[in-house]
This record gives structure tokens, sequence and C-alpha cells, in this order.
């Protein structure tokens, strides 16, 4: 059987990493190794996450029922870990093999040297992987999701119908629930309209009644929160493109792709629950995005077109108008000064990124 690889990415948010992390050594999946990168934390989430892994810190995660059956008893502790920095990865200094996860036996914990946002800290751990050169394919994981034990197994157990077939699949989403709200669907595939940058999860609000069970479902894009992806498809596509830090890196993967003659899949046995946000500042319905959040949402809407859809740019730059209005609408007066940033791309001359998490 292949190995498989799960890589989260943490930053700042090491109680969520640590309910992902405890749901991931539930899986019933034979042979994977959970590859945690930190992407250079402020707060606690290194030493947490290591006192964490050695039983001196024991998290509690709440009275759901539900989570205490998606993570529930806890692991049991200490748990291994190899401990790696980002030069150690990108120099080759990685000594024997990966920590296996099966039983409990730890993972491999990989320190960024600064924050290199989503595709960045990923990429990190997807250079790892490839370095050791014995996995099919790689699991991304949102470090503010759970994962039902069997979500691994019945990925897995797709992506070999796929081969057999002679299909050329290099993702496959799973279905992604609400955390709170563990019977309405937050997405699993997404549509993208290109004239207006704007991209839609499919069933976004909607309970789950089967509606969206049919695997050959087709759709534009993969969501970032948990993707499937073939080691195949890695070597001959390349890494995530870190020009984005935020958003639309999913997107960018599947276009470049497709043109290389890859599928997306779809695997609606496979449930996750993401906590929709928590690590990025993004919002939820009815509430409001954070300035990172905003900042990024907007400002790669007009990198991801002038890089795949140019001649949408007269349409993207015109939707912005709509954006303005909406803030102003708003009272968000303050936000104005983030949208002519991010129609000029002056991330550089602009806000520092400490002051986007305000």
């Amino acid at each position: 059987m292949e190995k498989v690889y799960i890589i989260v990415l943490n930053y700042n948010g090491w109680k969520d990493t640590l309910e992902c992390l405890e749901s991931l050594f539930k899986l019933d999946t034979e042979e994977f190794e959970v590859v945690l990168v930190d992407n250079c934390s402020s707060d606690e989430s290194v030493r947490m996450i290591k006192e964490w892994a050695q039983g001196t810190y024991c998290p509690v995660f709440g009275k759901n029922k539900l989570v205490e059956n998606w993570v529930g008893p806890l692991a049991g502790k200490p748990i291994s870990y190899a401990l790696y920095q980002q030069e150690d990865v990108e120099q080759g200094k990685i000594s024997g093999r990966g920590v296996s996860s099966r039983g409990g036996n730890g993972f491999t914990f990989i320190q960024a040297r600064n924050n290199l946002g989503f595709a960045g800290g990923n990429n990190v751990g997807l250079k790892y992987v490839l370095a050791r050169n014995d996995a099919g394919h790689v699991w991304i994981l949102n470090n503010d999701t759970v994962a039902e034990k069997t979500s691994l197994s019945f990925l897995l157990e797709q992506a070999r119908a796929y081969q057999r077939k002679n299909r050329r699949v290099g993702m496959i989403a799973g279905k992604v629930f609400f955390y709170d709200r563990p019977q309405v669907i937050q997405g699993f595939g997404g549509r993208y309209n290109k004239w207006l940058a704007i991209g839609r999860h499919v069933g976004a609000f909607e309970e789950d009644h089967g509606q969206y069970d049919d695997e050959e479902m087709r759709f534009d894009y993969v969501p970032g929160s948990a993707m499937l992806v073939s080691t195949d498809f890695i070597r001959d596509v390349g890494l995530m493109s870190e020009e984005y830090f935020l958003y639309f890196e999913e997107m960018d993967w599947t276009l470049r792709g497709r043109k290389r003659g890859w599928e997306i899949g779809y695997c609606p046995k496979s449930r996750i629950y993401h906590k929709e946000g928590a690590s990025a500042g993004t919002s939820q319905k009815g509430q409001e995005r954070s300035a990172l959040s905003d900042y990024y949402g907007m400002r790669n809407r007009i990198v991801f077109t002038r890089k795949f859809y140019p001649a949408a740019l007269l349409t993207v730059y015109l939707s912005f108008l709509v954006v303005i209005y909406n803030r102003i609408r708003r009272g968000q007066y303050g936000r104005l000064k983030l949208v002519w940033q991010a129609l000029c791309n002056k991330w550089e001359t602009g806000y520092h990124i400490s002051n986007l998490y305000k």
C-alpha cells in the first residue's frame, strides 16, 4: 500500500492544530505520515505543540458529542516527533526515514524561518515529501479542520478507482462541512467566474441530503482546506505558486494542472469538518472579514486574472466599483485604503503584515 503524507500548516493556531492532530491519529489508513509545518508563529504554538506531544499539556475540546467522536479519546502520550528547520529541508539535511504516524508513533515537525503564507508554508512540507520519494499522494489540510476516521481511506479508494480507469486525476476533493453545523456543507468543489474573478463553493450553506453524492460531478477547483494531491501531479506541474500569499493558490494549481492534462476528482464519502476562517480571519456568513483576508481576497483577484485571464481584466477592475460601494455602505471607511492598495498591488509599500491581522 502506498504511503500518504498529511501536511498541516500552523500559524498562531495551536489549539485548532492540536484538535486536528488528535483526529488524524484516529484515521483508519494503514500507512501515512503527518508533516506539521509551523509558519513562524508569534504565539506559543511551537511550545504548546511540543508539550502536547510530550504529554505535559492535555487539551480540552469542549462538550460537543460529535467532536468527542472525531477526536476522543485522546491519543496516548508521549508522541515521538522528528524536528527539522526549513533550512534542513532545503539543504537535504533529513536523516533516515520519516516518522510513521500509524499507531500513534509520531509525526514530523518543521519550523519555517518566517511566515511564508499558505503556499509557501505548504511548499516547505511538499519539499520534504518529495525528498522522501516514497509517497503516492499528499493530503493538504487546514489546521482548523477535523477529519472523520474514514476520510482519508475513502479518498485513497477513490484515487485507486481513477487509476484503474486510467484517468489522470491530480487532485481529489472530499466533502467539507461546517464544524459547528456538521450537517451543513461548507464546500467540496468550486466554480469560478473569470469575468468577475469570483469563486463560489458548490453546495455552500446547504444541509446535506445526499444531493451532491455524484462522484462524477464537475467543478473548476478543489478548495485548499482539504485536497488530496498526487505526487505525480506535483512533480509534473510544480509546487504551489507563492505569489499570492493567501487565496487563489488552489485555483492557480488546478489551472496549471489542466493545461498539462490533469483532471480533478471528487469523493463524497470523505467527510471533513472545518472551522471556516479560524486561521486567516475569514468570515462565515454574516460576519466581517479580517483586514488580512479582505486585502488578499481583493488583491489576488487581479493577480490571478492577469496571469490566466487577461482579457477579463477590464470587467474585474470595474467590479471593484461594487466593492467600494459596499465598503462605504457598511461604514468600513478604513478598508478603502485596502481596496486602493489591492488595486495598485502596493503590498511592498503598504500595510505591514502584523497590521493586517488587526
